[in-house]
């Protein structure tokens, strides 16, 4: 049985901020890895949750493809929900999303 649940999170902005303020006091889950275009905010991330060199992704689908995660966070704009949402689906990845999943009923 796996010790950890390995997560992922997609976006750095302030909610993935405040979601991941929580792991560093959890025993079963910890964080991986983290994508984001922003250097700086990926630098953060790893100082803060001491995170290794090659789980720092600048790219969203080489995240998606790192077979160690068990679970990602979307912490994207609301309008890039939807597109990263169904990489993730197609990736059998575990997904948590923010409200709204879609930014419109037909993309539902």
């Amino acid at each position: 049985m796996k010790k950890y649940i390995n997560w992922g999170i997609i976006g750095l902005g302030n909610a993935a901020k405040a979601f991941s303020s929580g792991f560093n006091n959890l025993t079963n889950s910890k964080l991986l890895a983290v994508a984001s275009k922003n250097e700086e905010k990926r630098l953060f991330f790893k100082e803060k949750f001491n995170l290794k060199k090659e789980y720092l992704y600048e790219n969203y689908e080489d995240l998606i493809n790192n077979k160690d995660l068990d679970i990602v966070y979307v912490a994207l704009p609301h309008s890039m929900h939807k597109k990263w949402c169904l990489k993730l689906a197609n990736a059998k990845k575990n997904i948590l999303v923010e409200k709204p999943a879609a930014t419109s009923l037909d993309d539902i």
